[in-house]
């Protein structure tokens, strides 16, 4: 799907597959995002959680509950996130990104290769490889900064899905073609 924009949302927001920018105005439920290549921006504020996985843009996101968001930060890429329980944000070993957090009751620091204090106060900066992207991250409940593990190879396998799956799925875009 190409770029999308979602006024008010009165339910949950399940986007995956976006191939440009996604705009939300708010939404009244959770929202889960995967494999956006572009920008997320949320114009107001999601009253439940925010999950995002794999986006290749910058980001912006208000959430009255938790966030966790899996970053893979890209270059000259600006990423705020802000929740009013807790946030977690994965990143990877080799990340190139400064960080800003706000606010936190308990801060975890756990990046491979990089100390940190015991007790962090905020607010508090720390740059990761050149600082190639901006990543600031505010919450009155906990956050954590962690590596994440490098992706796990699976090596090459194939698999036959044969003509039955090929019908499934063309029936399946026809579906959704015609709700669109």
């Amino acid at each position: 799907i190409g770029s999308a924009i979602l006024g008010s949302v009165q339910g949950n927001i399940l986007a995956k597959n976006i191939d440009g920018r996604i705009t939300i105005e708010k939404c009244q439920g959770n929202v889960s995002v995967r494999d956006i290549q572009g920008d997320l921006m949320i114009a107001e504020s999601i009253a439940g959680n925010l999950t995002l996985k794999e986006i290749d843009g910058s980001a912006k996101a208000q959430a009255r509950g938790n966030v966790n968001v899996e970053l893979d930060p890209s270059p000259e890429s600006s990423y705020d996130f802000q929740a009013k329980g807790n946030l977690a944000c994965p990143l990877p070993a080799d990340a190139s990104v400064a960080v800003k957090i706000l606010h936190g009751s308990k801060i975890s620091v756990k990046i491979t290769g990089v100390e940190v204090p015991s007790k962090i106060d905020t607010p508090f900066d720390m740059v990761l490889g050149d600082g190639d992207a901006n990543l600031t991250l505010d919450a009155p409940g906990n956050i954590s900064l962690a590596s994440r593990p490098p992706d796990w190879d699976m090596g090459e396998f194939e698999v036959e899905v044969g003509e039955d799956f090929d019908l499934m799925a063309d029936a399946l875009n026809e579906q959704i073609s015609s709700q669109i």
